[in-house]
């Protein structure tokens, strides 16, 4: 890889937007793990895979988790529909279930 890395974990791929997905949570702060992250990132990018960090202040909007979610539809060529009933309600229960993965609390 670019980087020098030998290999790369994600925390999410999406093929069909050949988009990386990484959550900075509180452990990414010190100076070792922004260093070590920009490399992965820069040697990912490499890759041509498109990278997207969502941090804490992210993860409590439901707004900028529906933006990011844009952006893949686009980025995969799909439009973005919200063809279901609830679609705010139901948008809120994942968001919730996603905080709660990451041991934040319940908005």
């Amino acid at each position: 890889m670019a980087s020098g890395m030998p290999y790369a974990i994600m925390d999410a791929y999406v093929p069909a937007a050949k988009t990386d997905i990484e959550y900075n949570g509180a452990g990414h702060e010190c100076e070792n793990a922004r260093l070590h992250d920009g490399q992965r990132n820069n040697g990912i990018r490499g890759m041509g895979i498109k990278v997207v960090v969502i941090n804490r202040d992210q993860m409590k909007q439901v707004a900028a988790l529906e933006a990011i979610a844009r952006s893949l539809y686009r980025d995969a060529g799909v439009r973005f529909r919200c063809g279901t009933s609830g679609y705010r309600v139901k948008q809120i229960a994942w968001l919730n279930d996603l905080r709660k993965a990451i041991e934040l609390n319940p908005i």
